[in-house]
């Protein structure tokens, strides 16, 4: 979640300071206002955005949630007749990551890629419940899988990649935050757990905060 790559094209402001007429009809305003920012540079920038967060999708959560569990699951020797209750757990996985990708990359304007993440502290969605909820839908996916196709392997794999993820979080990801955005994420950090969801959401009053 640092700010690694400012795109600038997002915050920029764009026009003249509004009319009289734009200010007595906002949605006229809003229609100037997106005429002029849809130019050729921002359609580009946008639409490599978006290649770059569907890429970074299939490459990260496909490897860890995808090909490594199937290639476990395959090579496990102790595999037996798994159970269709596996199938809940591992569509609600998915559905997690996929909301949180969505909140990347419509609210931070950048991508679940370590190498290009989002430009602002996202503390939307999901992340108003749990700092990280794209993790545990991993996690919930792969545990899933252990139970649809009944792999005691992939049950090991689930804990192994918690204990990843944990580690990285601690050690790396949130020393970067605070490091980048300083008292804003030592509020949201304070308010909102690391693994176990709050019962409400929390309420973000960060100014550089979405």
């Amino acid at each position: 979640m640092a700010d690694l790559f400012n795109h600038d094209l997002f915050a920029r402001e764009v026009g003249p300071r509004p009319s009289r007429t734009n200010r007595l009809c906002p949605r006229l305003a809003r229609g100037r206002l997106s005429k002029l920012e849809a130019t050729p540079q921002t359609e580009r920038v946008a639409s490599a955005l978006l290649f770059r967060t569907l890429a970074s999708f299939l490459v990260l959560p496909g490897l860890l949630a995808v090909t490594l569990p199937a290639l476990i699951w395959l090579l496990d020797p102790a595999r037996r007749g798994g159970h269709p209750l596996g199938l809940a757990p591992l569509i609600v996985g998915f559905a997690v990551l996929v909301w949180c990708v969505r909140d990347f990359h419509v609210v931070g304007r950048g991508t679940l890629a370590p190498w290009d993440p989002p430009v602002r502290l996202v503390t939307a969605g999901l992340y108003r419940f749990v700092r990280n909820p794209m993790y545990l839908g991993i996690l919930v996916a792969v545990a899933g899988w252990s139970v649809a196709v009944g792999s005691i392997a992939l049950g090991v794999y689930t804990f192994v990649l918690f204990a990843a993820f944990h580690l990285r979080v601690v050690l790396y990801e949130e020393p970067r935050c605070t490091a980048q955005f300083g008292g804003d994420w030592r509020s949201y950090a304070g308010a909102v757990p690391r693994w176990v969801p709050r019962m409400t959401p929390w309420r973000s009053s960060l100014s550089g905060a979405a």
